[in-house]
């Protein structure tokens, strides 16, 4: 996906998912080879950051989930709450853990 301004692409956007690592061997992939999270900026300066999670398992796919299930976990109170209706992730309030593990608000 591009976001172009003035016939020039500003914004590009890739999504790469591989089921197997014998799928598509030449679509990008992580520095050790392995399933990662990577976001990639080119521009000065170029910006890579890569976010490997895994479960208790090492099963990477899982510790994946469990890290952008978190926001949903988190809106429950809030979902519970609100009107009936369709919410989209702009429409529920960003929730920080602070306080839920002992550092209390100020």
């Amino acid at each position: 996906m591009q976001g172009v301004v003035a016939g020039e692409p500003r914004i590009v956007i890739e999504h790469v998912t591989r089921i197997h690592p014998s799928c598509a061997p030449d679509w990008p992939t992580p520095p050790d080879g392995d399933g990662a999270h990577r976001v990639l900026i080119e521009g000065r300066p170029r910006i890579a950051v890569t976010v490997e999670a895994s479960d208790e398992g090492e099963n990477r796919s899982a510790g994946g989930n469990a890290t952008a299930v978190g926001r949903l976990v988190g809106a429950i109170d809030w979902l519970a709450a609100a009107e009936p209706g369709l919410y989209d992730a702009l429409d529920v309030p960003l929730r920080p853990a602070v306080g839920s593990l002992g550092r209390k608000l100020p």
